[in-house]
């Protein structure tokens, strides 16, 4: 069913680059829509392509501070992670967790979201004693959200 999907997903974002042009945001969400159904296959490369597209359309059309950059670049961080490219996993996840302290301030859910993905990218690298302190940070926030 996912291989529909998939083809199906693919032959609509065409039709929209061909319709729209290549830099529109429902691009944009169409490309992080194929994206998570790749990742969703461990179909990293192709899932790298389209999160990376999604990432350039809106970084160009809302700017660095736009909520859909931090998601975008959360989910190249896991990917990046997935096909071993720990410092290019990092980087996305430390750029997501900039997005959402300067969108949310700190402690808000998201901002202990990406604190833990800075973590297991750090963790991934053997950077141990750095991916404690940031998962002792996103804890901290939760417990402070939610408690114990």
């Amino acid at each position: 069913h996912r291989e529909v999907c998939t083809h199906h997903l693919e032959r609509k974002l065409e039709r929209e680059r061909g319709r729209l042009g290549g830099d529109d945001r429902s691009i944009g969400y169409a490309c992080v829509k194929l994206g998570d159904l790749y990742l969703e296959q461990d179909r990293f490369e192709e899932a790298e392509e389209h999160f990376s597209d999604a990432l350039r359309i809106f970084t160009l059309i809302e700017g660095e501070r736009s909520a859909n950059v931090a998601v975008v670049t959360i989910e190249l961080g896991r990917v990046y992670r997935m096909l071993g490219r720990y410092d290019d996993a990092l980087r996305m996840c430390k750029r997501s967790l900039r997005v959402r302290r300067r969108l949310h301030g700190d402690g808000h859910e998201s901002v202990a979201y990406a604190l833990n993905s800075v973590g297991n990218a750090l963790s991934k690298k053997g950077e141990l004693e750095g991916a404690i302190g940031k998962f002792e940070e996103a804890r901290a926030m939760y417990v402070g959200l939610y408690g114990e």
